[in-house]
């Protein structure tokens, strides 16, 4: 992105990288087989095909699945941003024109980008912000056997679910829970990947 943004120690480091990962869009975990950590920036360009699949024989339980509804999506984005060409904070503000028809009116969302240079970033970032909370998505609590064991936050697979007539709903995983010695089981917070939503049927 080219953040210009300095820490100046006058805050815990933990809450500068949280900084820092809101900015890039962006989950760091810790691999559990090598110690080292994952930065994932959540993005597109992957092959669905290629992404792992969990359905009724490796899915233990499917606690929920919710999808919210266009009332409850957010459909406009104000980015806020330090202009490095000025010196000034600037703002740039971008709608989902067909969100605030379906809805009626607008319902916005202020979003404090300190680290962004220009106008341009901040137009993108807002543009990828918007199309996230702009878009009703679904959200799933399941779990499964070990064939999760390396799962980290920001990882990728696909669901079928032939009850809920689901089939190739690629979700992101953001909570992984990996259990305890004596119960195996792995739990799983994902919700739908935005950059997939056309790979998904549901029947």
């Amino acid at each position: 992105l080219g953040l210009c943004i300095q820490w100046t120690q006058q805050q815990q480091i933990q809450e500068f990288i949280r900084q820092i990962l809101d900015h890039a869009s962006a989950v760091l975990a810790q691999d559990r087989r090598t110690g080292l950590f994952k930065l994932t920036p959540l993005r597109g360009g992957y092959d669905v095909s290629a992404l792992p699949l969990y359905n009724e024989t490796n899915i233990i339980t499917l606690h929920s699945y919710q999808r919210p509804a266009i009332p409850d999506a957010v459909n406009e984005i104000t980015v806020t941003y330090d202009d490095t060409s000025t010196g000034k904070a600037g703002s740039v503000t971008v709608q989902n024109i067909a969100n605030i028809s379906s809805q009626g009116g607008i319902v916005n969302q202020a979003k404090s980008y300190p680290g962004l240079p220009t106008s341009n970033l901040a137009m993108r970032v807002a543009m990828r912000d918007l199309a996230a909370v702009s878009t009703p998505l679904a959200k799933v609590r399941l779990k499964v056997n070990r064939k999760a064991y390396s799962m980290l936050p920001g990882d990728l697979f696909k669901l079928n679910w032939e009850k809920l007539g689901i089939t190739n709903l690629v979700l992101r995983a953001m909570r992984v829970d990996t259990g305890t010695l004596t119960d195996g089981a792995i739990e799983i917070d994902a919700v739908e990947d935005v950059f997939a939503m056309p790979s998904a049927s549901y029947a």
